[in-house]
């Protein structure tokens, strides 16, 4: 009962971080950038929907909640805020162009942490395709013994 306590406390603090950085999304002008922030959020709106609706799987997602995602949290409110100043020197389009660049690598990391999560259902489903393809496999197989058998008699009519 206290894991699932737990965990209801670290996704409830997670709820606000998804949500400020669905509202700086908001003030980014930038299409490139926004794009790539967009797919970072999504994803980690899947993560946590994925632990939410299983909570068993949150330990899966430890990286994500307790580092990952205050790293995107903070990089995004801090692309938008520096974005939307008038004035923009070369120092800040500099750091602007690098957090860029750090906001696609945190989405491949994000990504990889939703494919960590979902890696044993991943595998769960390459093991039923396997035996579902042989047991196609095997009918097929009986199905044409069975019409080659049915032309034989055909072809040879039992003899009275």
């Amino acid at each position: 009962m206290k894991e699932y306590r737990y965990i209801r406390k670290s996704l409830a603090e997670a709820k606000p971080k998804i949500k400020r950085m669905q509202k700086a999304l908001l003030s980014v002008r930038r299409m490139l950038i926004l794009k790539d922030m967009f797919e970072l959020v999504k994803i980690t709106r899947r993560i946590y929907s994925v632990t939410k609706s299983e909570p068993k799987r949150f330990y899966q997602a430890n990286q994500f909640y307790f580092s990952h995602l205050d790293s995107a949290v903070h990089m995004i409110e801090k692309y938008a805020l520096l974005s939307s100043q008038l004035k923009k020197n070369v120092e800040v389009e500099q750091v602007l162009k690098k957090t860029s660049r750090t906001i696609k690598e945190l989405k491949i990391l994000i990504d990889n942490d939703l494919h960590h999560i979902l890696s044993n259902d991943i595998e769960q489903l390459d093991y039923e395709l396997d035996v579902a393809k042989f047991s196609i496999k095997m009918n097929n197989e009986s199905l044409k013994k069975g019409r080659i058998n049915d032309e034989r008699k055909q072809q040879n009519p039992p003899r009275k």
